[in-house]
């Protein structure tokens, strides 16, 4: 598998405040204090970087939502081990591909971006959101959605956890 950016996939954020920018139920908080799912990862990235195919698949989707919700989204369809899923990928700010054509694993499919509601975040929030999907609309939530980890061999948690204890002392 390709990695959705140039490697290493990095979670957004700074120390522990990362944990919030994976897939996960209630891990994120609203200003009024009530909590909410994230359905991906945030993936750091700068706006204009390339974005590319995890694996050989077909375009099964090209959506702009503008300057709301995913923004610029490509759903790249393919097979692993036997089961069909969807790889989103949100907040583009170009796209390189049309819906129906077939794409190589490493293929560029655009570049990362600020739209939807990532428009006008500090670019050290740039990111690109990326999730797996196990069915092209799955609602809200994280129903319909399995860690990117299942694909990509990635854990951000134990990078994130890594990165928090790096220069500690060890006895």
């Amino acid at each position: 598998m390709h990695d959705p950016v140039n490697s290493p996939v990095r979670i957004r954020g700074n120390g522990w405040n990362r944990t919030h920018n994976v897939l996960g139920k209630n891990i994120r908080t609203n200003p009024d204090g009530s909590q909410r799912d994230h359905q991906g990862w945030d993936i750091l990235s700068m706006p204009g970087s390339p974005v590319f195919a995890v694996t050989n698949g077909t375009i099964s989707k090209i959506k702009d939502d503008g300057n709301s919700g995913y923004g610029r989204q490509v759903y790249l369809s393919f097979n692993f081990k036997g089961k069909e899923y969807f790889a989103l990928y949100a907040h583009l700010q170009s796209i390189e591909v049309v819906q129906g054509m077939f794409v190589a694993e490493g293929e560029k499919l655009g570049t990362s971006g600020q739209t939807g509601n990532a428009q006008g975040q500090p670019l050290s929030e740039a990111h690109l959101h990326f999730e797996i999907r196990t069915s092209l609309n799955p609602g809200s939530g994280v129903n319909g959605r399995v860690s990117p980890s299942l694909i990509l061999g990635t854990e951000p948690i134990r990078v994130i956890v890594k990165d928090a204890f790096a220069g500690m002392p060890t006895f």
